[in-house]
């Protein structure tokens, strides 16, 4: 009797990666976000949703001459395309009688690297980045102590920012494994603030189960919120972008009213329904596969679909090794316990947004993953606690070759929902 496959197919880097599916596994569900066409005019798109009725103040009621105005934008780890935001912005603040002089761009970095100015260019546009005043965060730099939040956290934010009259806060709504979504307060917090508040902020993972996609009771989110309020966060201009990474929506107003409104939209986009728990969940993790540390994102919605025990097959290229950072390539590859990782973020000694490692380390302990990659070896996939496997094929051989199964070919992105 002749085994009987069904194709099918992963992005990966450039170029799909084929697999096949033996008969002997129940496709469950093939999962990916919808295939929405990005918007004609991104520049009309956004004066429009700038100039429209949205929550909170409007900006025509809070921009005016003498303004000094503070515009927060992300850095490479979001896929924002600030570089189109930002002309229109400009333009409608100079419309309002805001002078060029008065009007600062902060790049709101949180612990990440600091981006060089290659990285600036693509970000912001080298014309923007040669006419106006443009700073990269320092979270250990100049800093101002606003206060303590509801949840403890102290909220110190660059000392520059708080100098500024009107701050806007500019960034991306998608799903995300440890704030529920990105984009809104996180351009403060995170972005804007000093180590000890990020630290601390981070450091609820071990107060509350984070959930990809799940705002409701997400200690991280309301943490975010109180302290961007407190730091006068005005207005946010958030982009929901479709898996290629172009403007499908923009919400502008209220930094929690119009987020909410763009994770709605979000969900919308990215949300697939599951029809219960399967056993092995392939996960592709096109668009975010440059590295392993940013790849493993495709880990987070693959867990929420994987029954206990199951197995999680993440295929990503990861041509540029485990992590960009070397802190975090350091301690993926050391395969910390988690007790150790929660120690390390409690005393605020884990790097960057390393914390995720806690998140990761405790679907590792429920959950069998094994890695199909190029750019990382089988040595260095078992370093980190994992399993690795040439071909999805072979992986699913490892998996027991039957069961219930579910193909989620942009793992990243795709919010599985109930």
């Amino acid at each position: 009797m002749v085994e009987v496959t069904v194709p099918y197919g992963v992005p990966y880097g450039l170029k799909q990666l084929k697999f096949e599916l033996a008969s002997s596994w129940d496709l469950t569900v093939l999962a990916s976000p919808r295939d929405l066409a990005g918007v004609p005019n991104p520049s009309v798109t956004i004066r429009e949703a700038l100039d429209g009725p949205h929550s909170g103040r409007n900006l025509a009621e809070i921009a005016r001459r003498g303004r000094r105005v503070a515009i927060l934008v992300d850095d490479m780890s979001r896929p924002t395309p600030c570089r189109l935001i930002l002309p229109v912005l400009l333009k409608k603040l100079k419309g309002l009688g805001v002078d060029e002089g008065d009007v600062h761009i902060f790049v709101g970095r949180g612990l990440h690297p600091s981006p060089v100015r290659r990285d600036l260019e693509r970000k912001i546009g080298v014309e923007i980045l040669d006419r106006f005043e443009t700073s990269i965060h320092d979270a250990d730099g100049a800093l101002r102590r606003l206060g303590e939040t509801s949840l403890g956290t102290l909220v110190s934010i660059n000392e520059s920012v708080s100098r500024c009259d009107l701050k806007i806060g500019l960034g991306t709504v998608m799903p995300h494994e440890l704030a529920g979504f990105t984009g809104g307060a996180g351009i403060v917090l995170p972005g804007v603030s000093g180590r000890e508040t990020i630290n601390h902020n981070h450091s609820l993972v071990g107060r509350f189960t984070p959930e990809f996609g799940r705002i409701e009771g997400n200690l991280i989110r309301m943490d975010m919120e109180e302290a961007a309020e407190m730091a006068g966060l005005d207005l946010i201009v958030n982009t929901v972008l479709n898996k290629n990474d172009e403007i499908i929506k923009v919400v502008v107003g209220d930094p929690v009213e119009a987020h909410r409104s763009g994770v709605r939209y979000s969900e919308e986009v990215f949300g697939v329904k599951f029809g219960g728990l399967v056993d092995v969940a392939i996960s592709g993790s096109h668009p975010r596969d440059e590295t392993f540390g940013r790849a493993m994102k495709a880990i987070f919605p693959a867990d929420l679909v994987t029954r206990p025990g199951g197995t999680i097959v993440l295929v990503a290229p990861c041509y540029g090794g485990v992590s960009f950072s070397k802190e975090v390539k350091e301690m993926l590859i050391s395969n910390l316990s988690i007790s150790s990782l929660l120690s390390l973020l409690r005393r605020g000694e884990l790097p960057g947004e390393s914390c995720v490692l806690y998140l990761f380390a405790n679907v590792k302990k429920r959950k069998r993953i094994v890695v199909v990659s190029d750019g990382i070896s089988k040595e260095t996939v078992e370093k980190m606690g994992l399993e690795y496997a040439s071909t999805v094929e072979e992986a699913l051989l490892m998996a027991g070759g039957s069961g219930r199964v579910a193909v989620l070919p942009y793992g990243s992105i795709t919010l599985p929902l109930p």
